[in-house]
């Protein structure tokens, strides 16, 4: 007995060992020792400069005042201001040298102007139809006037023709998943903040395989985060030994530089052109609770098919083309055989306006445009829209509604389980399923995407539109709470007015701080009559805000700094679509395993979580 205990305690040992060498010798041990050695090196270089501070007192605390200067008259958020300007006040030196290395940083220069180049080269494929535009202003002129400033800022339109579907968990968007890539004939994107090995990337990689085997275009990208701690080294050369293009977002170096603070945080999927999805679930066993983290993990995503996939294709091909010659992008525009086909519009140069061509290209019937080709009158499209709806033909699983705002049925697939709402499809003999039946929308969807190089935040303002525009109720899931000013205020003002805001936290968290830093503003909310509730079963990493049974977005924006002004995100908005009330469903259905945060918690909260919420506070528009 002694000699086994004896061996199992060896084995121990030399297992523990060999861990420790892989940390120390691995990728992020060498990473991290190159780091260390810029760090002394930097603070010795310092030191060495400080014992001359009696003679140069004057022109340290000058720098700092200057630096301060330039900051308190730069037009930037004013949480991110005053977190700045007290690292310059507390260490003047090491603070304004630090915040002229992030404003001079040639990595991040050289990223945003690669950028603004490839927006510049493909504004042309994305353009607002303006008959959309003018149906969504006769609905809502406040939802127009949103979709307008989107458009006018980051160059991505609202559209009909559009069916979506609502995910309540990560296993519905997975198994949903699998079975649209069985489907791809053309081509794959797939764009992810997190990969990591295990069931769920298994799985995928092995549709992924077998198409590229058949020849079909398969392109993954992934953010460069995932080399430190989740992908084999072999990763990439894994990939394209299997036919799959690779590249990785902002690989991590072992040089200092804050371009690495600007993460890829999207997670995107786009199918021949004809399907895409996003919204918060990564490719890790723990987002379909095959692995439990954080107790259980509770995600949504979305799944859109029609012309709004369009948009989606864009944001793909604008990260991929990053790095390196922008490729033509027309082969990947163009959707497949059916009803999307006929009704999507080709931008035409001046010359060729006139009505004739208009049909000819953008392949309008008479029926879009009227008995011979002319384009409705205000009065005839509004007496179309009241009687006969916009038509689409819907995938499987899709839903929809006719302008009466009648749903279609819902059925669970008996392979997956996943409810299938909508449309009905077949299985030929080659296992494609053929699309049955067309589904009526009448709602409106804009995919949109984020830059943080660009002056203005769109992600932000939509959040603020929707809670300033609320009639009756805003319901909101975020496993982050780092609101900005703004956000703060529109919360509360929210809910002064009446307004039911709910806010849906984990209460297992993932991120200790960040909880914390959460925690932090719940007095303040709770007081001005904000609901916070807490999920007990685990962890809620869904993003989504629903309001008013009319409108919601679903993506990957958490409610915190990062994803408002450091990473690149992706959502969509929905306007009057059948999903909205799927979002509003799963939202109240959460909402019964929750527990609601009262004044009486607020008071008795650890004192520790207080103290470091309290302090990361300060900091938080930086973290």
């Amino acid at each position: 007995m002694n000699y086994q205990f004896q061996s199992v305690k060896d084995r121990s040992v030399k297992k523990g060992k060999n861990g420790v060498k892989r940390i120390v010798f691995g990728r992020v041990g060498i990473l991290a020792t190159c780091l260390i050695v810029q760090l002394l090196l930097l603070f010795a270089g310092m030191n060495y400069l400080a014992r001359y501070i009696y003679w140069f007192f004057g022109g340290y605390l000058a720098f700092g005042l200057l630096i301060l200067f330039f900051i308190v008259n730069r037009t930037m958020n004013p949480g991110i201001q005053l977190s700045w300007a007290a690292i310059v006040l507390m260490f003047p030196v090491f603070g304004g040298l630090l915040y002229l290395y992030v404003e001079i940083q040639p990595g991040t220069h050289m990223l945003k102007r690669a950028l603004d180049n490839i927006d510049g080269r493909l504004e042309g494929f994305l353009w607002q139809d303006e008959d959309v535009l003018e149906r969504l202003d006769a609905r809502n002129a406040n939802a127009a006037q949103l979709a307008a400033y989107v458009y006018s800022e980051e160059n991505y339109p609202v559209y009909k023709n559009t069916g979506v579907r609502y995910f309540s968990g990560g296993e519905e968007k997975f198994a949903e998943l699998l079975r649209q890539l069985r489907l791809a004939e053309k081509f794959i994107f797939m764009e992810y903040f997190i990969v990591s090995p295990g069931f769920m990337w298994d799985s995928i990689f092995e549709i992924l395989k077998t198409k590229a085997a058949e020849g079909v275009e398969v392109r993954f990208m992934y953010d460069g985060m995932n080399e430190l701690y989740n992908v084999p080294g072999n990763f990439q050369d894994m990939l394209r030994r299997s036919g799959i293009s690779c590249k990785v977002f902002s690989p991590v170096y072992p040089v200092i530089s804050t371009h690495y603070n600007n993460r890829d945080h999207r997670k995107i999927v786009v199918i021949d052109g004809r399907t895409a999805f996003t919204g918060g679930v990564n490719i890790a066993d723990e987002y379909i609770n095959r692995k439990e983290r954080f107790g259980h993990w509770k995600d949504a995503a979305v799944m859109v098919q029609g012309d709004a996939v369009r948009s989606f294709t864009i944001m793909f091909l604008k990260m991929w083309n990053v790095a390196g010659k922008l490729e033509n992008v027309e082969p990947y525009l163009d959707f497949p055989d059916g009803a999307a086909r006929g009704q999507r519009k080709i931008p035409l140069p001046d010359h060729a306006r006139d009505e004739e061509t208009f049909r000819a290209v953008s392949g309008r019937s008479g029926k879009e445009t009227g008995d011979k080709g002319r384009r409705l009158s205000d009065s005839e499209r509004q007496k179309k829209e009241a009687g006969d709806g916009e038509t689409f033909r819907a995938g499987p699983g899709q839903t929809g509604t006719s302008e009466a705002g009648e749903t279609g049925t819902s059925e669970r697939d008996p392979e997956t389980g996943i409810r299938d709402s909508g449309a009905r499809a077949e299985e030929t003999g080659a296992g494609k399923k053929e699309e049955t039946a067309l589904v009526e929308n009448r709602g409106f969807v804009l995919p949109y995407a984020t830059n943080p190089f660009h002056s203005e935040h769109i992600a932000k303002r939509i959040y603020l539109d929707i809670l300033n525009h609320a009639k009756r109720y805003v319901y909101i899931m975020t496993p982050y709470l780092v609101p900005d000013y703004e956000l703060l205020q529109a919360l509360t003002y929210a809910a002064r007015r009446k307004v039911d805001v709910k806010l849906l936290m984990p209460h297992i968290p993932d991120k200790k701080y960040a909880f914390a830093l959460g925690h932090s503003y719940y007095r303040y909310l709770i007081q001005a009559g904000v609901h916070i509730y807490e999920y007990t079963p685990g962890f809620v990493h869904s993003k989504i805000f629903v309001s008013d049974d009319i409108e919601a977005v679903v993506g990957a924006i958490n409610l915190d700094y990062r994803s408002l002004y450091l990473n690149f995100e992706s959502a969509v908005f929905l306007y009057d679509v059948p999903a909205v009330f799927d979002i509003k469903s799963d939202f109240l259905q959460t909402l019964k395993r929750c527990q609601l945060i009262t004044d009486f918690d607020i008071r008795h909260d650890k004192i520790t979580r207080k103290l470091v919420g309290g302090v990361l506070k300060l900091f938080a528009p930086l973290l």
